[in-house]
């Protein structure tokens, strides 16, 4: 009788199993920040005023008080005057020609010209400003779990051996 042996093998194994890691992230916006300034232009003409004699308001303003009195103390002479004249009127010697010839304005009239300074203009050119700011990037990499697993190799061996009686002994 023959004796059987049967061997079984069961390899062994490593089992390697990870989550692959995903990573966060977050970022803040960027930050633009626009600033301009318009151009600016300044014009003095006080020069100019002095030459052309234009008066600042107060002076205006008494210079012209001054005129009013001395036009309103003429006005009531030349009302006074003209009075007069009408009563001359009646005098045979004064005709009416004669009367109208003193009203006229004198024939010759003085224009005086004169250059004035230009004014003094100035610009300060406007300008843009731009400041970018860029926003930070946040990366986080979880660490990503690893789960191991080993598995023995195994041989099992079996035996199938027949059940003999020995009549020898």
């Amino acid at each position: 009788m023959a004796v059987r042996i049967v061997l079984h093998q069961d390899p062994g194994a490593v089992l390697l199993e990870r989550t692959p890691p995903c990573p966060e992230i977050a970022a803040e916006p960027a930050r633009l920040e626009v600033r301009s300034r318009k151009p600016q232009v300044a014009v003095d003409r006080t020069d100019y005023w002095d030459a052309v004699s234009v008066r600042r308001p107060v002076e205006l303003g008494a210079h012209l008080h001054e005129l009013a009195v001395a036009a309103a103390i003429e006005a009531i002479g030349r009302i006074s005057a003209e009075g007069d004249r009408l009563s001359q009127i009646e005098n045979p010697n004064n005709t009416i020609a004669g009367v109208a010839e003193g009203e006229m304005a004198p024939d010759e009239v003085e224009l005086t010209l004169r250059t004035a300074p230009p004014p003094v203009i100035s610009v300060t050119p406007g300008g843009v400003e731009i400041e970018v700011t860029p926003g930070p990037l946040r990366i986080e990499w979880p660490e990503a779990p690893l789960r191991i697993e080993v598995r023995r190799a195994q041989v099992t061996v079996d035996t199938d051996v027949p059940p003999t009686v020995d009549r020898a002994a």
